[in-house]
Formats: structure tokens, C-alpha cells, sequence
């Protein structure tokens, strides 16, 4: 049996906020109007910068209070004095904690750029709350009214790979930052990264899908009814994958578990951090982290820009302003000048002046090689797979997906079997796509279990059935019972009609037990009896 999650058509707005491991942003479009997606489209206006997204930055106070967010909090961090920086904590990237979760709990911690922390909870709070009253400000702004807030449809996007426990550690974040009208629990919407992306993209195709994609005609020739496609969302923080079947009732079904990754852009950073590391020594880059975070913060930020725009051409050269603090404590703890520690190695394709670190295309391509290679390797043991044969697309979206390093890399392997499309707004279809998904959440009419579920159980003991070792044998009422089954629910691999509803039948284990206290485990595993074996969670 199954029905609609979704039933309730009673909204005006379908609001989406997109929390990225290093970019964030907002978008929302009317109902009766889906097609007109609005947002905020000059981020960091202020600071000569206008981009759709701002980054993933908390700017907090020793109270532990919000100060400031996106560009305005590094801005702001980037020019406190020396006597000042010691009141205040930059946070970034804490959104990767949330994939550690068997390391995560309600209380977990998050730690500032100054090696000060919060509670994690508290962080995502401060960052839902500051993109919805953004986005809200927007809506009065842009139509002269404000919308009820229960006529509010909101939508945050997370990504596929996540567990239960992250997701549900979004929902409780999202509630204190007062998304969810509490009476309301279908409000909120916890939406699939890599799937609405998908939406977004295949939505030109199908007309009853919300038609907000831009992406030319050639590229929407890819997609037709019957069709497969694979979705790679390549973000910040990791690579997520999902694969999905075109209905001809023109609905989506995904048709293979979410699949991924920590293979994200961060990982090309910290390949230049550890470079820099070498060729200027750890003690140099450890002090400026640690006595100058502004300026270190002022560093990475300028890579960051860069290697997004970096060509796969043999001639290009990367060019990375050198912060002068780099020169002082250089000296200080080498004694050395920092133009003659680096260039007295003749390091080939290395150079660096009062100004400048100068780094050619191959050492570019060496910062790049283990996270491209990581996702290039993740996709080819995805494609080998024989439930994936019938796939004539990949989709390439996320930030990191704008690339062109990474681009060549992915359609050099894969561009032979089937075609690779990168849409010209690539680090925008999860958030568009979540817009168009708030409008219509049944569009995907089911999806594939990534783990295992089921209840603690027993039953009369079978040899035959459960083996001649009694190790779970207790005897109740004078009848052996084999205890600590896992009962299952729904097995990994499953797929799940969405509103899908399962029955099952308990019995008590004694004439004189009066209630059963249900014991709900997950398990990565699809083949598993019992509750106690390895890897099964309660």
C-alpha cells in the first residue's frame, strides 16, 4: 500500500536553503509562478564581490552569539586588529562533521578557526536561522508583503550519502532555527543533493515537472522518457551519487542506492596546504595558522577562487599572492628568507618573489590527481555495475564540478559509454532543483534503501532453521526460543514506494506477557539473521 507524503497543497512558497560545506545559499519561487525562481544573486555586493552564493562562514562572538555570516564574517574576521581577533571565532567547513557520525551526537563540538568550539547544534542553528530571515527579508522586499509563515513550504538539501542520524540532526537544527512550524512536520522537507539536481536539470524535458532549467537544447535531447542517468555531485566536501529512471507518467524512480565519497573540492585545499607545507616547511605554515589566521584565512581564500578557474592547458600557471606575514615569520623561525627557501630548492615549476608563488600546470595537476582520481575511480566501480547498464548520462553538477581539470578527467573516462553533461550553472541545480522539488515532492515515486532495518525478535527454536549451537537459545514458558533475530523490515537494495506503508504482526513470547517493547537496529549489511552480529546498530 501506498499514498502520497504530500497531500497538503495549502502553501505559497517553496523556500530551499542549500548548506554547503563551503558555499550557501538561498532560493524560493511562488506557488502559481514556479518557474520565477528568485534569490539573493550579489553576495558579498558590499565587498566588490556578487555571486548566487556566499560562503559557509560563522562569525562568532565569545558569548557564543552570530556576528556575522557568508562574506561579511570573513571580511569582518580579515580586518580585526591584533588586540580584537582574541573576542572572536570563525567557523568553516563543520558541515563534514555530520558524515562522521558514528563521532556525532546532540552535544558534539565544532571547532573555530582559533582552535575554539561550540556545539555543532548550535552552528547549523545560527546557519539555518541567518538564511531563512535573509530569505524572508528578500520576499518582503522583492513583493512589498510577507508570507504566513505556515503557508511556507521549506526544502534543505543535504547530501545522499548522509545517515539517518545527519539527517535527523538537520531536522533538529532546522526546528530550533524555527523552519518548522512544530504542528507542521511535513513543512520541512529534507531533500536529496544529488537527486533535486537531477530534477532540475531532466525538468526541461518533462513538462510536468517545474520547467526552471536554462541548460540549451542539445543537452536536454539527452533526456527521454525511459531513460537512465546518474547524478554526480561533486560539492566541497564530497562526491554524491545517485541513479534515477525517467516514468513515462512522467515521475522519476530511483533505480540504485546512493553511493559517494569525501573526494570534494576541500580535498584539492588541502593538497596545497600540504605542498606549501614542503616547499616553505611545516613550522612556517604551522605559525601562520596558528599567530596570523586572518592572513592564512586571506590565502586559502585566494586559492580557492583560483583553482576553480585553472584550464587543463600545459601553458597555464597558477599565481598566489603571498601575504606579507609569510615573509616575517618566515625569517622568524628559519631565519631565511622565504624567496630563497623556495627557490634555492629548484623545485621545477616553482618560483616565488616579494609577491608572488608562481606554480606551473604540473604541479597544478599533482594538487588535483588524488581527488579527481578518487571520484574517477568511485564512478567506474559505480558504471560496472549490472543494475547501471542501462545509463546513457552523467550528469555533472556541484561546485566542483565547474572544474576543468576535473571536467576533462571524468569525460576522457567515461565519454566513449555515455554522455557527460555539465549544465552551465552547475553549482546552482541543487538549489534550484530544491525550489522546483518543494512544488512537487512526489515527483520521485520511490528510492532504493541504503540500509538494512528491522526489529529484535525470537521464535521457537529449529535446529534445522537456526544450527545445533543454542548460544541464543532461552527457554520461556518451557519452550526453547531462538532470540536476538533481526527481524526485517526493509532490506538494503529495496526499493521503497514513497508513502509506501508495511505491516507487521507481533506475538507475545509468553501466555503471560502483557505489552512487547519494540527494539528498532540498521545494519549497512542486506544479508544479516541476528542483532548482535557485527555491524548492526540499534
Amino acid at each position: 500500500m501506498a499514498s502520497s507524503l504530500y497531500e497538503d497543497d495549502d502553501y505559497e512558497l517553496s523556500a530551499a536553503l542549500d548548506i554547503g560545506t563551503t558555499f550557501s545559499g538561498y532560493a524560493y519561487s511562488f506557488k502559481g509562478h514556479e518557474r520565477d525562481i528568485e534569490g539573493c544573486k550579489n553576495w558579498g555586493a558590499n565587498m566588490s564581490v556578487s555571486n548566487h552564493k556566499t560562503p559557509t562562514a560563522v562569525l562568532v562572538n565569545k558569548d557564543g552569539k552570530l556576528e556575522a555570516f557568508g562574506y561579511e564574517a570573513q571580511e569582518r574576521y580579515k580586518s580585526l586588529e591584533e588586540d580584537e581577533i582574541q573576542m572572536y571565532s570563525l567557523y568553516e567547513r563543520f558541515k563534514m562533521q555530520l558524515e562522521l557520525t558514528e563521532k556525532m551526537n546532540r552535544d558534539s563540538l565544532s571547532m573555530a578557526s582559533d582552535q575554539s568550539s561550540l556545539p555543532l547544534m548550535d552552528i547549523f542553528t545560527m546557519t539555518i536561522r541567518y538564511l531563512k530571515d535573509h530569505l524572508l527579508e528578500s520576499v518582503n522586499k522583492s513583493h512589498g508583503r510577507s508570507v504566513d509563515s505556515k503557508k511556507i513550504r521549506w526544502v534543505i538539501t543535504v547530501p545522499a550519502i548522509w545517515s539517518d542520524a545527519a539527517k535527523q540532526f538537520m531536522r533538529e537544527a532546522a526546528s530550533k532555527a524555527g523552519v518548522r512550524d512544530i504542528n507542521r512536520p511535513m513543512q520541512l522537507i529534507i531533500a536529496l543533493e544529488p537527486e533535486v539536481a537531477g530534477l532540475y536539470v531532466v525538468s526541461k524535458y518533462q513538462t510536468r515537472f517545474v520547467q526552471t532549467s536554462r541548460i540549451s537544447k542539445r543537452e536536454t535531447d539527452a533526456f527521454r522518457l525511459g531513460d537512465e542517468y546518474v547524478v554526480m555531485d561533486c560539492g566541497g566536501g564530497t562526491i554524491d551519487t545517485t541513479c534515477y529512471k525517467i516514468k513515462s507518467n512522467q515521475t522519476l524512480e530511483q533505480t540504485y542506492e546512493a553511493t559517494g565519497n569525501s573526494f570534494g573540492g576541500t580535498k584539492v585545499d588541502d593538497a596545497f596546504v600540504e605542498f606549501l607545507s614542503q616547499i616553505v616547511g611545516l613550522d612556517v605554515v604551522s605559525t601562520i595558522r596558528q599567530e596570523s589566521p586572518v592572513d592564512w584565512l586571506q590565502l586559502m581564500i585566494t586559492f580557492d577562487h583560483k583553482k576553480k578557474t585553472i584550464q587543463n592547458k600545459g601553458s597555464d600557471r597558477l599565481n598566489i599572492e603571498i601575504p606579507y606575514c609569510m615573509h616575517e615569520i618566515a625569517w622568524e623561525v628559519t631565519e631565511r628568507k622565504l624567496t630563497d627557501i623556495v627557490n634555492n630548492q629548484r623545485i621545477p615549476g616553482v618560483r616565488c618573489n616579494k609577491r608572488m608563488l608562481t606554480i606551473d600546470h604540473d604541479i597544478i595537476q599533482d594538487l588535483f590527481r588524488k581527488p579527481v582520481q578518487g571520484i574517477v575511480d568511485h564512478m567506474r566501480k559505480l558504471m560496472r555495475s549490472p543494475k547501471l547498464k542501462n545509463v546513457s548520462v552523467i550528469l555533472m553538477v556541484g561546485g566542483f564540478s565547474e572544474s576543468p581539470i576535473l571536467q576533462v578527467a571524468v569525460k576522457e573516462a567515461f565519454g566513449r559509454k555515455v554522455k557527460v553533461l555539465i549544465p552551465d550553472d552547475a553549482s546552482m541545480c541543487v538549489l534550484y532543483g530544491a525550489v522546483a522539488f518543494g512544488h512537487n515532492p512526489n515527483i520521485v515515486t520511490s528510492r532504493i534503501a541504503r540500509m538494512t532495518y528491522g526489529d529484535r525478535i525470537c521464535e521457537t527454536y529449529d535446529p534445522r532453521k537456526h544450527g545445533e549451537g543454542k548460544r541464543r537459545v532461552q527457554v520461556i514458558d518451557k519452550i526453547a526460543r531462538q532470540t536476538k533475530i533481526l527481524g526485517i523490515y526493509v532490506k538494503r537494495g529495496e526499493a521503497i514506494k514513497v508513502g509506501q506503508v508495511k505491516e507487521f504482526t507481533s506475538v507475545p513470547a509468553s501466555v503471560s506477557q502483557t505489552g512487547i517493547d519494540h527494539y528498532l537496529y540498521c545494519t549497512e549489511k542486506s544479508d544479516v539473521e541476528y542483532v548482535d552480529e557485527e555491524g548492526v546498530e540499534q
